[in-house]
């Protein structure tokens, strides 16, 4: 009897936690592409019959909005695609609980990590941040992307300092530059903020990201 109350209680409180988001997870998947619609665009010989083969599907006409119709863009419809597939993911954790919440967000940082470099990198170019903000990849969007900062040279620490550590990724950031200061003896404020210095100056920005996401995964 108390095997089986314990069940039900057990049973209760996953219908509270995960009910909602199981319903939501099932419901995305029937939305999917299925081999039928896969079968209809290889047929398609121009833009009004391939809106015509997803009319009917999830990707109906919400993904088209802004197309214009003779300027179709597989690059907008691309960026479409993620749009809508970021927005159901956030629905999705502001709909669920520890851990599936933390596992989904997590999924995003690495490319929140993409965009980071891609904005830094940009700005360093002379892009303008509303170009880059516009072109970054949509499931790495996060608020914060808009205090990143033009970096002058290889000041990287500064970049550091002010930003990177204050982001929802700043973590991972933390965590490289710990793991490359570890060796340093003098424990010294100033003597750490110069280790950061020198640690930012023996990395291009690529292999940065890279150990980054390594550490990120």
């Amino acid at each position: 009897m108390t095997g089986g109350s314990g069940m039900q209680t057990e049973m209760f409180s996953y219908n509270v936690d995960n009910a909602y988001p199981e319903s939501l997870v099932r419901s995305l998947r029937k939305g999917m592409l299925n081999q039928q619609n896969y079968e209809s665009l290889r047929t398609v010989s121009n833009v009004a019959e391939f809106k015509l083969a997803l009319e009917d599907t999830d990707y109906g006409n919400d993904i088209f909005a802004g197309q214009e119709a003779g300027a179709f863009e597989v690059q907008g419809l691309r960026r479409a695609m993620k749009e809508k597939l970021f927005k159901e993911i956030v629905h999705l954790i502001a709909n669920s609980v520890y851990p599936l919440n933390a596992f989904l967000t997590q999924m995003l940082h690495g490319y929140q990590i993409d965009n980071v470099v891609y904005m830094i990198e940009g700005l360093k170019s002379g892009r303008s941040p509303q170009e880059l903000l516009k072109m970054a990849d949509p499931l790495g969007y996060f608020e914060e992307l808009k205090t990143v900062q033009p970096v002058e040279g290889d000041d990287y620490m500064n970049l550091y300092q002010n930003v990177l550590i204050d982001l929802p990724i700043g973590i991972y950031f933390r965590k490289f530059l710990e793991e490359e200061t570890a060796s340093a003896r003098d424990e010294n404020h100033e003597q750490n903020l110069h280790f950061i210095a020198e640690v930012m100056k023996d990395y291009s920005l690529d292999q940065i990201q890279l150990r980054v996401k390594k550490i990120w995964l």
